[in-house]
């Protein structure tokens, strides 16, 4: 984190405006839950936060439901 922090404000900052969502893995032993929630902590809104039953191998297909939901939520049909 101390070679990426001189970078992550300002990569915050572009996103600012732009709907983010930042999903942690409940099980993932790389990236805490903790970590996700503090980096969602320091986004600017609008920003969704999810917590999914996985570990950190599985993360990007156990995380696909949530991703939906989150997605049809912003584009109803």
């Amino acid at each position: 984190m101390e070679e990426v922090g001189d970078r992550l404000e300002p990569a915050l900052a572009r996103l600012e405006g732009k709907t983010q969502l930042y999903v942690a893995a409940s099980r993932d032993a790389m990236v805490s839950t903790a970590s996700v929630k503090a980096l969602f902590d320091l986004a600017r809104e609008p920003k969704t936060f999810s917590v999914i039953e996985s570990d950190h191998t599985n993360a990007g297909e156990n995380a696909r439901s949530e991703i939906l939901q989150w997605l049809n939520r912003l584009h109803p049909k």
